[in-house]
């Protein structure tokens, strides 16, 4: 689980519904993560003013590669098929893609646009089809300066689908 206030994450043992572990992440803001049981690597992207996708080994802990990513990530997911990472950036209206060489090699394929605002992502493990969502929104201005930013007002009947699919890597 992210731990975004700490930029850590931590293990938890399912038997025995405890914590087992804590670990410091090489970036500001973890957020939603996906856990690579054949390579046993999270791949955990990372928000803050330098957003990054970080691929932590999950017995150590350790940081073994970090790639910069699209502002406003919020998820991440992985083709197992073509081990494709992709990371929807809403803030950046971009889906970064990476390629798993090896189990510590990676490198960017593409940075995708979609709209601004697509966030949640999943990928249909049986068709390799990714799919986001967006709306059109507007941002208010705080009351004062140095207020905190309320919250976007969104637009009725602008809910989009974003499909996206690639051809394959050769």
């Amino acid at each position: 689980m992210a731990l975004q206030d700490k930029n850590q994450i931590a293990a938890v043992d399912l038997k025995t519904k405890k914590l087992a572990n804590t670990w410091n992440v090489d970036c500001v803001q973890p957020t939603g993560m996906y856990y690579e049981a054949q390579t046993d690597r999270l791949f955990v992207p990372c928000r803050g003013t330098k957003p990054l996708l970080a691929v932590v080994d999950a017995t150590s802990g350790k940081t073994v590669y970090s790639f910069p990513i699209g502002l406003g990530v919020d998820a991440v997911t992985f083709n197992p098929a073509e081990k494709l990472i992709l990371t929807s950036n809403g803030n950046a209206g971009t889906v970064s893609v990476f390629k798993q060489d090896s189990k510590d090699a990676y490198h960017l394929v593409e940075t995708v646009a979609t709209r601004l605002g697509a966030r949640t992502m999943t990928l249909d493990p049986k068709t390799q089809k990714a799919f986001t969502v967006t709306a059109e929104y507007t941002q208010p201005a705080p009351a004062n300066a140095g207020d905190r930013q309320p919250p976007n007002r969104w637009v009725s009947d602008t809910f989009r689908v974003i499909q996206l699919e690639r051809m394959k890597i050769e």
